[in-house]
């Protein structure tokens, strides 16, 4: 016959194998993001900001599934660590960020190395910057933006060696000035390159109204789209010498 003082120990055991496995979960290799959707916003769970929701994704096996994560009407990008970097380990599962609301906005105002930073080096592959709300109509609304001045501003995005992303529908704007990097980057890859990413159908602008600018990778970019409304001059230079988005 089992004694009570031993059933008692057995779940006192499973209570905090329990009240662990949460902890377990994002700080082991165990940690990665199941199929489904997910609320991004001040109380929400399992993942309250970008920021917690990409480190798991860049453990385990990333994305198990599509994932769409929808930031919720009372988001604040200053709950966020910038650079967000951006991650996800799976080389076939998608992440899609979507607005759950009109107005919301992803801004650095002290990062000077960007606001949004994709890098394959973190595992960066397959994720969607959606700006419509919830991801349907035609019209860009999510902001992301580094309004950053001194000394020559930084990017609000910046690519290196990430592959297979994807940012569209977006107001993307920042102060950077500066002819080697831009409003967004792609900036010197140290392994295969920045490949088949696509920029398409957002309003790139710089916050002070001068031209949004951007360079490419010295190592050769592949399939890079550009496409939709844009405010400066803007010229899409040659992808097979690595040359992206030029003044």
């Amino acid at each position: 016959m089992i004694e009570k003082s031993h059933i008692k120990k057995a779940r006192g055991w499973t209570k905090l194998l329990i009240a662990l496995l949460p902890i377990l979960m994002t700080t082991t290799s165990w940690a990665q993001v199941a199929a489904g959707n997910y609320t991004i916003g001040p109380g929400q769970s399992p993942y309250p900001t970008l920021t917690a929701l990409f480190t798991a994704a860049g453990a385990g096996t990333g994305a198990q599934g599509a994932v769409v994560a929808t930031l919720a009407a009372n988001y604040v990008s200053s709950a966020e660590t910038f650079p967000i970097v951006v991650k996800n380990n799976s080389a076939t599962n998608t992440i899609t960020i979507v607005p759950g609301a009109s107005g919301l906005s992803i801004t650095s105002s002290t990062n000077a190395t960007a606001t949004i930073n994709f890098s394959n080096t973190t595992n960066c592959k397959n994720v969607i910057f959606d700006g419509r709300v919830n991801g349907t109509g035609s019209t860009p609304d999510l902001t992301i933006s580094n309004t950053l001045v001194s000394p020559t501003g930084a990017p609000a995005i910046s690519f290196t060696d990430a592959t297979s992303n994807t940012i569209k529908y977006c107001k993307i704007s920042s102060n950077n000035v500066s002819l080697t990097n831009g409003t967004i980057a792609f900036a010197a890859g140290v392994g295969t390159g920045n490949d088949n990413n696509t920029i398409d159908n957002n309003v790139i602008t710089n916050v002070s109204n001068a031209d949004g600018t951007s360079t490419a990778s010295s190592i050769t970019a592949t399939t890079l789209t550009v496409g939709g409304t844009v405010t400066g001059t803007f010229t899409v230079g040659s992808l097979l010498s690595g040359t992206g988005i030029l003044p």
